[in-house]
């Protein structure tokens, strides 16, 4: 959940925003954030602890948004598959899933070079233990990051189940 780019700017705008977290701590940031604003933005906006494996909102919503890639943290296609199933009994007939996802080519990325030579160096890679999921260590500029690369069967059903949503 993002407060500041996502939640709060929707509730100036009028629209009715409710955020779903599994970290109380973020949740907390968020309700710190809100004591800013006015008694009309605070009153479109409730958050709710709780993770997108299994959430129970007792509401239907015209549109869900899964924002900045949250997504991509559902490793496997079972919880893939539970979140879908919750989004699905959380929609309205004729309501709209958004997913933001990103699968980064890191072929590419490290392949490019600029002033100071290639951008990152691959500097170690893995199985994730979870998930089976190839994980790959890259050393940039910053520092060591690490980035999961996603393979097409991972997504494969999300894509899927997403198009059939209304089925």
């Amino acid at each position: 959940m993002r407060y500041r780019t996502n939640i709060i700017p929707t509730a100036e705008e009028g629209i009715e925003v409710i955020g779903l977290d599994i970290s109380s701590d973020v949740l907390n940031i968020a309700r710190k954030k809100l004591e800013d604003s006015s008694v009309e933005v605070k009153a479109r906006v409730e958050l709710f602890e709780g993770g997108m494996r299994d959430f129970n909102l007792q509401r239907k919503f015209n549109f869900i948004y899964i924002s900045f890639r949250s997504f991509l943290h559902l490793l496997t296609v079972e919880d893939q598959k539970s979140c879908l199933n919750c989004v699905k009994e959380h929609l309205t007939e004729s309501g709209k899933l958004v997913i933001s996802i990103f699968d980064p080519h890191l072929d590419i990325i490290a392949a490019h070079r600029g002033l100071l030579g290639k951008a990152i160096k691959k500097r170690t890679e893995f199985n994730h233990p979870k998930s089976g999921n190839r994980i790959y260590g890259w050393d940039s500029r910053g520092g060591l990051r690490e980035f999961r690369k996603t393979r097409e069967k991972l997504f494969k059903f999300a894509v899927e189940a997403c198009l059939r949503i209304k089925d």
